[in-house]
């Protein structure tokens, strides 16, 4: 199996910019409501969480793709390593549907 029968990589191509604007917009509405001399510290907060936030996100992902590789080695640490990394991306998976559904239940801006 191809890994383009698995991950539709045009349709990621072709939304990749849609997401990217989509991120840059919610990140550029962070200090909205924030008087202008509190600017820098609601852009520091929100620096500080989106560090912070792959920072932890990426250490749970490893320890994720690690478990049960410990005493392995040879072909058993390959096999071992392949289904954590396999445990690791369907986490990932889990993460963004569980954040839509959460998305979905917002209640819209009034324009």
């Amino acid at each position: 199996m191809r890994v383009e029968e698995v991950i539709p990589m045009k349709r990621i191509r072709k939304s990749l910019p849609k997401t990217m604007d989509a991120i840059q917009s919610r990140l550029g509405r962070i200090g909205t409501g924030v008087a202008d001399r509190e600017q820098g510290v609601a852009a520091a907060i929100a620096s500080t969480a989106t560090g912070v936030g792959a920072a932890v996100g990426l250490a749970l992902l490893v320890l994720v793709a690690n478990a049960g590789t410990a005493d392995l080695a040879g072909e058993p640490l390959h096999i071992a390593t392949a289904d954590g990394l396999r445990a690791a991306v369907l986490a990932v998976a889990a993460g963004i549907a569980a954040m839509v559904g959460v998305a979905m239940t917002l209640p819209r801006a009034k324009r």
